[in-house]
């Protein structure tokens, strides 16, 4: 926490292992080099990738559910499909923005 002090950030809260800290504009960003961008963006994306490994398949399920299914089993497939792609979309988005964000940041520190 010191360390970040000295470099003009100030912790305002911890969680677990999150902390929130702010800085006036223009303060050097903490993960300013790539290696430890490239590391927090690893382990965003465990914990995006965790998620999912589970709603991906369940959304999966609940279309071929509603294709081969009829009445209640389809209506009852039709509402977990929605609700199940209010966390698939943001997640895959996730996925792709971190993928991408990485790939762009191993490119540049290969230059």
């Amino acid at each position: 926490m010191e360390l970040f002090a000295l470099a003009g950030w100030e912790h305002l809260s911890s969680s677990y292992d999150v902390h929130i800290f702010k800085a006036k504009p223009g303060t050097t960003p903490i993960y300013s080099d790539t290696e430890s961008a490239v590391d927090k963006l690893d382990r965003l994306s465990k914990s995006v990738f965790i998620i999912g490994k589970f709603i991906f398949p369940f959304t999966l399920l609940c279309i071929i559910m509603m294709k081969l299914f009829t009445g209640p089993i389809e209506q009852y497939s039709t509402i977990a499909f929605c609700i199940s792609i209010v966390f698939a979309t943001p997640t895959l988005m996730m996925l792709v923005a971190l993928f991408y964000r990485k790939r762009k940041l191993r490119t540049l520190k290969q230059l």
